[in-house]
């Protein structure tokens, strides 16, 4: 686990004050058939900028995460590992807190939904809903989602095997086995 109090200060807030105007928390929910619920709920916290310093001192104060430089020349952090967010991410943003309010409440609603998954609730149909509800508490960008929330829910009330049966055992729709012509 980071230990934040070894960072200092003056950099802590610095990267914080970053992290505040250009940073990202996201919660991501990929269909997956082979899941219990068919969705794989999934965090992240993200920074793109074209200056690769600053994302170079976030990876060395975090002790995680990726950087890379995107085709447009922007380079891009992202901690996507969810032991690096529990055990780097939140004890640093709990340490060094954010000052805008936009900031603090998608932090916040963030480290809720990682409080559901650290419980397993975002296995069930309800613990999808709360994360579902969370999600849309924060200011991410809804325009970039792949599946809106009505799909999820609506495909949480079907038997989320089904489509995995029906192709990988050659099953009909309605569960049946195809009559054999021979």
């Amino acid at each position: 686990m980071l230990d934040v109090k070894k960072i200092p200060s003056k950099i802590g807030y610095y990267l914080a004050g970053f992290a505040d105007g250009e940073g990202s928390f996201m919660v991501v929910v990929r269909k997956k058939d082979d899941y219990k619920t068919g969705w794989k709920v999934s965090v992240a916290f993200n920074i793109a900028n074209k200056d690769k310093v600053i994302l170079t001192l976030f990876k060395r104060y975090l002790k995680c995460g990726t950087l890379r430089q995107r085709k447009d020349g922007v380079w891009y952090y992202e901690v996507s590992n969810f032991s690096a967010i529990v055990e780097n991410v939140i004890p640093f943003f709990d340490r060094f807190r954010f000052l805008s309010s936009v900031k603090k409440n998608s932090y916040s609603k963030f480290k809720k939904v990682v409080e559901i998954i650290l419980k397993s609730e975002h296995t069930s149909k309800e613990g999808i809903e709360k994360v579902l509800s969370l999600r849309n508490q924060m200011s991410n960008d809804r325009s970039k989602r792949k599946h809106t929330d009505q799909e999820i829910l609506d495909s949480l009330d079907e038997d989320p095997q089904r489509p995995y049966a029906e192709h990988h055992m050659g099953l009909t729709p309605n569960g049946d086995v195809p009559p054999t012509h021979g």
